[in-house]
């Protein structure tokens, strides 16, 4: 059986057995579902910024509007609730969450389930799409991202934490870290706090 995702309609890449998605499509799969709750929250910070983005308008009070972020963060959003009601539909159970960072950290939790569904390439393909139109989106600033090695989150036990730093000369969001499970956030200000409970662990 081949891999159900759209990618590779051209150049069929045989699925994992009795699966519908191949070794590479699952992996990366959980990538982007790790990745997208950070993806969501970068485009919040960048909404109204002091720069005019594609896509950007007016708002009539002098401050520019990215209305290209707004909509992708809206779909974002909308794809994850849909397809984790789907997933739960289809394990006949219901869905107790919401929010991004959770949406997706319940997603990404069946994977290993989802990937002998039908739809598995569908799903695939929808989450490679929204991270790929939110990394779009935030192409134009210099952005560092990078996990803190060796440690989890304090909050959550055992989520990775992530720094991203803004390196672009004007640019106005902070900084911040994040646990890619539990989505928790920790601003520059309370980053000597966070190392001290890091190394205490």
């Amino acid at each position: 059986m081949d891999c159900a995702t759209p990618r590779h309609a051209d150049q069929p890449a045989a699925a994992e057995p009795h699966a519908a998605l191949c070794a590479s499509c699952r992996t990366r799969l959980t990538r982007d579902l790790r990745h997208l709750p950070a993806l969501h929250a970068e485009l919040g910070t960048i909404l109204v910024t002091t720069r005019i983005q594609p896509g950007g308008r007016g708002h009539g009070d002098g401050l520019p509007y990215n209305q290209a972020a707004s909509e992708t963060r809206d779909q974002i959003h909308h794809d994850l609730t849909w397809w984790a009601h789907h997933i739960t539909e289809d394990r006949r159970t219901q869905l107790t969450i919401t929010g991004v960072p959770a949406l997706a950290g319940f997603i990404r939790g069946t994977i290993r389930w989802a990937r002998f569904r039908p739809w598995a390439g569908d799903l695939a393909a929808t989450i490679n799409d929204n991270r790929a139109a939110a990394t779009t989106i935030l192409d134009p600033y210099i952005t560092r991202r990078f996990p803190i090695p060796g440690h989890h989150c304090p909050a959550c036990t055992s989520g990775i934490l992530t720094v991203t730093v803004y390196a672009t000369d004007g640019d106005k969001r902070r900084s911040y870290v994040t646990c890619q499970d539990c989505g928790q956030i920790w601003a520059p200000e309370q980053w000597f706090r966070l190392g001290q409970q890091l190394l205490a662990a």
